[in-house]
């Protein structure tokens, strides 16, 4: 009967993620080097921040985003050589003493009553500087791949956030309890993310990659 029941559940899950992920996307708009000789790229991801994240906040709910960049060579005729990767991390939130919005990175935190600034400034990534065209050659076929994770969090989890967005991981010991109640909260969160992920409140991810291209004399160069 179990069985039955977690099947069905992953089913209803995995339906319930293509619909939340139709209509969003993530758009490459420019791959360039810098002045400061640095390979760099723009995009955009349309359709993340949609109503049911601006209701969950408004309600108190937190959500993370974070965007992981990757750069890639191919190597032997096969891209797969990770060459760079970093990741831009950011905290959403409503402060209902201000009433506004809140954006938290690691470099800014700005705060807007505009649901318009809130979808921009959490969707629009512009001069992402990754790696040295130093570092590059010009004989090697590069992709860049990028993934957006979007997680609705509660309140609760706030503490936790701040150390996220430092790059710090926490560690939780274990020690004192016992393997059936480790066990019994693992379920627990996998059936609380799975009905997040029914009800639409879920986490959201969206990848995409450019076509291959060479770096050479300051340029990047479409195959």
């Amino acid at each position: 009967m179990n069985k039955i029941f977690y099947i069905t559940f992953f089913l209803l899950v995995i339906f319930a993620s293509i619909l939340n992920a139709a209509g969003t996307r993530i758009v490459v708009d420019s791959v360039k080097v810098t002045e400061s000789n640095l390979l760099s790229i723009d995009f955009h991801a349309e359709g993340l921040i949609d109503d049911k994240i601006i209701e969950g906040l408004l309600k108190g709910r937190t959500s993370t985003l974070e965007y992981k960049v990757q750069l890639w060579g191919k190597k032997a005729g096969i891209i797969n050589q990770l060459i760079h990767e970093n990741f831009i991390r950011l905290k959403i939130s409503y402060d209902f003493w201000e009433k506004k919005y809140v954006i938290m990175s690691q470099r800014e935190h700005r705060m807007t009553n505009s649901i318009e600034t809130v979808r921009e400034k959490t969707s629009e990534i512009v001069d992402h500087a990754m790696i040295s065209e130093s570092e590059l050659s010009k004989d090697i076929a590069y992709i860049i791949s990028i993934e957006a994770i979007l997680k609705p969090l509660s309140v609760e989890n706030y503490e936790e956030i701040k150390g996220w967005l430092s790059g710090e991981i926490k560690d939780i010991d274990e020690q004192d309890k016992s393997k059936q109640e480790v066990e019994g909260r693992g379920i627990n969160r996998g059936l609380l993310r799975m009905f997040m992920a029914i009800t639409g409140f879920g986490d959201k991810i969206i990848s995409c990659k450019t076509e291959e291209f060479n770096v050479m004399n300051h340029r990047v160069v479409f195959r």
